[in-house]
Formats: C-alpha cells, sequence, structure tokens
C-alpha cells in the first residue's frame, strides 16, 4: 500500500508540473502576440519591441522556447505513462491472495522445559524474546507543517489588549512595520495582532514585577528618595520588558539568519549532488528533508514541500514564496536562481556546483574574520564586565567603611542591585550583542 501511495503521488506531482509547464507556455504565446500586436499597431516602437522580446524569450528565438516547453511535456508525459505502469504492476501484485492455514502442533509442557535446558536457554529469555517480538511498535508520525499554531498565552494577552493592538496598529502602522516582517522570516507562529497583544500584556507583568521588587529594594526612611525610586525602577522594568519583547521577532529572526548560514553552503554541496544523479528538484528538497543533516534549513524546506504537496502550488511558485520570506539573502539568492534554471531549462548540476563553491570559499572567509573579532570583544568583555565590578564593588566597600550612601541609595541597597540586577543584565545585553553583531 505504500508503494502504491508513492506511485500515486509522483504522478499528482507530475500532472502539476505539466500543468505549470502548460501555462507558462499559454503565458508566452499570449504575450508574443501580444507585443507583435502593439508593434503592428505602433504602440511601441522597434527597440521598445527588442527589449519586450528580449525579456519575454530570454535571448532565445521563440521556436526555441515552444520547442522546449513541447519536449517538457512529452518528458512529463512518458514519466507518467512509466510511472501508471508500474502502479498497475503493484496493484496487481498487492491484491489479497487466498490465505493458508497452517495448524501449529503445540510442544508439551515437559518436553518444552527439557528442550530448553537442552538449548541452554533460560524461561525468562525467551519469554522476553517473544514480547519484543509481538509489541507493536509506536510509529510516530510526522507533524503536518502549520504557519500558525495556538498561542494561549497569546489568547490571554487578546482578551485583555486585543482592542488596544488594533487600535494603536490602525493608527500608527509604521511602528510595527519592524515586527511584521520579522514575524513572517522569524519561526514564530503567532498572528501578528495576536503578538502585539502580548507585547503589552507582557510590559504590564514587567512592569508590575518590578514594582514588587522595587519594594524590597528601597529604604524607606527617605520618603523623598524613594518613592522617585520606585517609580524609575518600574517604569524601567516595563520599558525594558517592553523593548525585548518588541525586537524579540527580529533577534529570532536574526538567529535564524546565522543558522541557514552555517548550513546552507554544505546543503548545496548535497543538492549538487544529489541533482547529478538526474533527480527531479522536488526530490532533491524531499532527500534534504529526510535526511535531517541540515537543521537550519529545515523550517524552510518543509514550506517548500507542504506548498507544493499540501497546497498544490507548482515548484517555481513555492521557490518564489519561501524566498520572498526567508530571512537569509545567499537562500533568497540561491531558489531565485533555482527559479530561472527551471523555467529556462538551464543544467541544475552546473549551477549547483557554482553556487556551492562561492558559498564554501564565503563561508572560510567568514569564519576567520569572525574568530579575531571574538578576539577583540573577549577583551572588552574581560574590562567592562570582569575588572570594572571588582572596581565597582571594591568602591562600595570603602564607602561601606566611611558610612553613608550614594544618592540616597545605601550600599546593601547597591549592592544588591548590582549583583542581581546591572551585572547579569550586562552580561544579558552583552550575549545579545554578540549574537546581532555574528557575521551571519
Amino acid at each position: 500500500m505504500t508503494q502504491i501511495k508513492a506511485l500515486a503521488q509522483g504522478i499528482a506531482n507530475l500532472c502539476d508540473e505539466a500543468k505549470s509547464s502548460l501555462n507558462y507556455k499559454d503565458s508566452v504565446v499570449e504575450k508574443y502576440e501580444k507585443i507583435k500586436k502593439d508593434k503592428q499597431q505602433g504602440k511601441i516602437n522597434q527597440d521598445q519591441y527588442d527589449q519586450e522580446m528580449v525579456s519575454l524569450l530570454e535571448g532565445r528565438s521563440y521556436e526555441e522556447v515552444i520547442n522546449f516547453y513541447d519536449s517538457n511535456l512529452e518528458r512529463i508525459s512518458k514519466e507518467i505513462k512509466n510511472l501508471n505502469n508500474q502502479l498497475i504492476k503493484v496493484y496487481i501484485g498487492e491484491l489479497p491472495q487466498e490465505k493458508k492455514t497452517y495448524k501449529v502442533k503445540l510442544i508439551p509442557k515437559k518436553e518444552r522445559g527439557k528442550l530448553l535446558a537442552e538449548l541452554n536457554i533460560e524461561p525468562y529469555n525467551l519469554k522476553d524474546f517473544v514480547k519484543s517480538k509481538t509489541k507493536k511498535k509506536n510509529v510516530e508520525k510526522e507533524k503536518i507543517y502549520t504557519v500558525y499554531q495556538t498561542n494561549e498565552y497569546g489568547k490571554i494577552a487578546n482578551i485583555f489588549f486585543e482592542k488596544v493592538s488594533l487600535s494603536v496598529t490602525q493608527k500608527y502602522p509604521e511602528y510595527f512595520k519592524l515586527i511584521y516582517n520579522s514575524l513572517l522570516s522569524s519561526d514564530i507562529k503567532v498572528l501578528s495582532k495576536t503578538y502585539v497583544s502580548i507585547i503589552f500584556f507582557t510590559a504590564m507583568i514587567g512592569t508590575f514585577v518590578s514594582f514588587i521588587l522595587s519594594l524590597f529594594l528601597i529604604d524607606f526612611n527617605n520618603l523623598f528618595v524613594a518613592i522617585p525610586s520606585i517609580l524609575l525602577l518600574t517604569l524601567l522594568g516595563g520599558a525594558g520588558t517592553f523593548a525585548f519583547v518588541y525586537f524579540y521577532p527580529y533577534l529570532s529572526k536574526k538567529n535564524r539568519e546565522k543558522e541557514i548560514a552555517k548550513d546552507l553552503p554544505f546543503a548545496v554541496v548535497h543538492m549538487s549532488a544529489v541533482a547529478g544523479s538526474g533527480a527531479q528538484p522536488l526530490s532533491i528538497f524531499n532527500l534534504l528533508l529526510k535526511s535531517k543533516e541540515y537543521k537550519g534549513l529545515d523550517g524552510e524546506i518543509k514550506k517548500i514541500v507542504n506548498y507544493v504537496n499540501v497546497f498544490g502550488y507548482d515548484l517555481s511558485t513555492a521557490l518564489k514564496n519561501v524566498a520572498d520570506t526567508t530571512p537569509s539573502s545567499d537562500f533568497r539568492t540561491l531558489l531565485n536562481g533555482l527559479v530561472s534554471n527551471i523555467k529556462s531549462g538551464g543544467n541544475l548540476k552546473d549551477y549547483l556546483d557554482q553556487k556551492s563553491a562561492d558559498m564554501l570559499v564565503k563561508y572560510k572567509l567568514e569564519r576567520e574574520k569572525l574568530v579575531q573579532t571574538m578576539g577583540t570583544y573577549a577583551d572588552i568583555y574581560t574590562g567592562i564586565l570582569i575588572a570594572a565590578p571588582l572596581l565597582f564593588f571594591t568602591t562600595l566597600a570603602i564607602i561601606q567603611l566611611l558610612g553613608g550612601g550614594i544618592g540616597g541609595l545605601s550600599v546593601r541597597t547597591l549592592a544588591i542591585a548590582g549583583v542581581f540586577f546591572v551585572i547579569p543584565a550586562l552580561n544579558i545585553g552583552f550575549m545579545i550583542f554578540l549574537n546581532v553583531v555574528e557575521p551571519s
């Protein structure tokens, strides 16, 4: 049954490819006739006519383009016929046959024990063996790719801030373009409207938590200093939470870009090797997905495969759609090049060979540059986040001996704030900085 499904799916894919090829051919014929008609009616001059013809035919003659699509349709027809013949043979071979019954003679219990003793097999070993053979294996089904997923946290956020989010995004859409674009390219499967609600809801929680923490940190002996300090810490906590959640999709997008960049050169080498065997372009992406060796590209490849198999798009449209949303410029260039190669009937193997060589050279240069840059950042980290805190706490110790505080805050409060808030925040900020500046 599995083989029948695979052959049927192959026939369906070829039918989609034939439909796409026929649509492209009809489109070329229609545009060709329109350009000729415009020239005859004087709507365009000779230069415009030549430019439009070159753009349409991509440097080939009209007959060559039509012959290419005709030969492609003929090839697809032969492949469909071949798969159909295989399907018939498999189907006939898998028809239910007459079941044969066998009589099983059980060994008597006394003889069974004697036989096990002769074979030097313990009874419990035999039981374990039988269990291992009769136990049903739980086959984990592969999850179908989804663009969006239900988010319980998002539901709660929408209860409180859905109306506010809609109102703010309609009035000030320019402030949310970064979020919209980043969500499309990141791996966060949440609707943009819901994510805006999550920003406001999380900022509210962050503000409340900051207020509670400030009550434990502030010295209430001097209310004129304590109240402004509480307000300041509360506002900083809320603003910091808002900023982090606001920019998180952008950080996620950059992270995915780097993950793709790490795997892309080696994936293209793999694609080139598979293309050399004469495999269809869609089969190349299926093999990459099944190999599970390129985790950074899994999400993008799943989109391509599901656009074709689930939504019924032709491969060129699927590649274009993924190219429009992928965070990696190199992967976008690769996909657009594949679209041009498929449409023009170019040599896929040669194209992928050239791209893999270029990407491997670029990858090597970027790794060398990264090593040098990380050395510089290590020196900066040592100065700011190791030496500076030591100086700071030494200064606090001296002030503690002399008595007094800084800005109305006691030494104890400053020490607690430094240990539990400032130093961790600086370290987190430095990690985010390294993540942002790391070359993709």
